[in-house]
């Protein structure tokens, strides 16, 4: 995967403000290269190359860079919205347990009380 791949697509979406779209018109996904030409080197790839459909969609993700930080922006804003939900839930699941403990003792209570009078 050379720099000069004839798979490369030459287009400059950070400039049209277009979602970067593949040739079938999905999403691509962000890869990080493992070639020894471009070790580490990120780019954007069909979403379905690993089951072998037939797209030669290709990407450098660093000549996208404003496409990639406002992708990296909405993550960011996901993972925090998501880390809040889950504090969210953790509370309802804390103060459902203690509810939970507090109806079985006084049940307990209730079932002890009226049973020894």
């Amino acid at each position: 995967m050379s720099s000069g791949s004839s798979m490369s697509r030459s287009n400059n979406v950070s400039s049209t403000r277009r979602p970067l779209l593949c040739f079938h018109g999905r999403k691509p996904v962000l890869r990080v290269s493992s070639t020894k030409d471009n070790p580490g080197r990120r780019f954007w790839d069909y979403v379905y190359y690993s089951v072998q459909q037939e797209c030669t969609f290709f990407q450098w993700a660093d000549l996208d860079s404003e496409y990639f930080a406002a992708e990296l922006g909405k993550m960011k804003k996901l993972v925090e919205t998501l880390k809040l939900h889950a504090v969210v839930a953790e509370r309802r699941f804390t103060h459902s347990a203690v509810l939970g403990m507090i109806g079985w003792i006084l049940l307990i209570f209730l079932w002890f009380h009226f049973s020894v009078s």
